[in-house]
């Protein structure tokens, strides 16, 4: 079962603050997203939604790129 977070207030909130920080790619987040779609989880607030895309987005990868302090 899929579920659809993708018009859920909080998670819109969390890409969209995400979207701007110092070295986001969204190319590779989308990537990312696609290839571990099973991370994706329900989350009760917009900082959770951008640790749980933090951690997606930098899950296998050698540089870890800090989302949630970049996107502050």
């Amino acid at each position: 079962m899929r579920i659809c977070l993708y018009n859920a207030p909080n998670f819109v909130k969390a890409v969209s603050k995400i979207s701007w920080a110092e070295g986001f790619d969204l190319a590779l987040m989308k990537k990312k997203i696609k290839a571990h779609f099973e991370l994706l989880k329900k989350q009760a607030s917009k900082q959770d939604y951008i640790i749980m895309l933090e951690m997606i987005y930098n899950r296998q990868s050698k540089e870890k790129v800090p989302l949630a302090f970049n996107a502050e």
